[in-house]
């Protein structure tokens, strides 16, 4: 049973008339107002009792009883798992991830989003070890799309094991960072190059060492003109049966 008491003054030695049991019964029927709406969130399945809901103790407080067949330990896990969203969101507000952490760019306007962030993370997937969210001001897809080229960054491509992915409802426009497992990989150096588009020269090798080459690749084996005959002759025996 949950019980939602809108306060006022109580009056003492209250005893309502069959009447006003009658006429209190009758508006709670109606249902909850907006303001006990506010105060609770409803118990999902949990239906008003009105006849349970008229007060026997004065006459100014509406009580809007509503029952439900689950035990109290199921009726309280809702708002557990609220309070704990609460707190998740709370923690992550305050302290958010560093930008330079996701491995891929990060539009300049871009806000981080603790609620989307929470909601994303608790979903269980073997291949990510989080997801961060962020809003951007972006009218659509395509115009989130076209802010991500900009950065080369390709909307739903696999690199350096991060995933960036538009969201594009419910609105705003938000971007999701999927961070596989054992973070972001660190972006691979290109060699060097000279101003005319040569490699540049490498370093030589401190006095008294050998320099590193790689071994050359062994070359093919040269075939035999005199085995390749013999192989011919045989063949040409075996289709004449000589």
């Amino acid at each position: 049973m949950l019980l939602a008491a809108l306060p006022a003054t109580v009056r003492a030695n209250f005893v309502p008339s069959v009447a006003e049991e009658r006429a209190q019964r009758a508006k709670i029927s109606k249902g909850l107002p907006a303001e006990a709406l506010a105060a609770i969130s409803a118990y999902p399945g949990a239906k008003l009792d009105a006849a349970c809901s008229v007060s026997r103790w004065d006459g100014e407080t509406d009580y809007y009883v509503l029952r439900t067949p689950d035990p109290p330990d199921r009726v309280a896990a809702p708002r557990a798992a609220a309070e704990k969203r609460r707190d998740g969101i709370t923690a992550l507000a305050a302290s958010p991830p560093d930008p330079a952490t996701l491995g891929r760019p990060l539009p300049p306007d871009a806000v981080f989003d603790a609620d989307r962030t929470y909601d994303r993370n608790p979903e269980p997937d073997p291949n990510f070890e989080r997801i961060v969210c962020y809003r951007i001001t972006a009218a659509n897809y395509q115009a989130a799309y076209q802010q991500l080229l900009a950065l080369d960054v390709r909307a739903g491509s696999w690199e350096r094991n991060v995933i960036v992915r538009i969201e594009e409802k419910p609105a705003p426009v938000r971007l999701q960072y999927w961070i596989g497992r054992g973070g972001p990989e660190k972006p691979r150096v290109a060699a060097a190059t000279t101003a005319s588009g040569a490699a540049a020269p490498k370093e030589s090798a401190p006095a008294g060492t050998a320099p590193s080459t790689a071994p050359a690749p062994a070359a093919p084996p040269v075939p035999n003109p005199a085995d390749a005959a013999k192989k011919a002759v045989d063949k040409l025996r075996g289709l004449f049966g000589r």
